[in-house]
């Protein structure tokens, strides 16, 4: 069966994702197989992510997004 959405294409979502504030590694990763990582560039650019729980909160209340209990 082929794929809905590319691997590339994945791994654009997770580093948007991951500046943005909106999960970490762990979390974009979490039940699904094969794993999406992102590129050694970003990784190089952005060395915090290498923590794979790493989830940037910072970023995700600058953005204006609200924790929902």
């Amino acid at each position: 069966m082929e794929a809905l959405i590319s691997p590339l294409h994945l791994q654009q979502i997770l580093e948007q994702g991951l500046v943005g504030g909106l999960w970490s590694i762990d979390q974009f990763n979490r039940g699904v197989r094969p794993i999406t990582l992102p590129r050694p560039g970003f990784l190089t650019e952005h060395p915090q992510f290498m923590d794979k729980a790493f989830r940037d909160m910072e970023a995700f209340h600058k953005a204006g997004h609200k924790v929902w209990l």
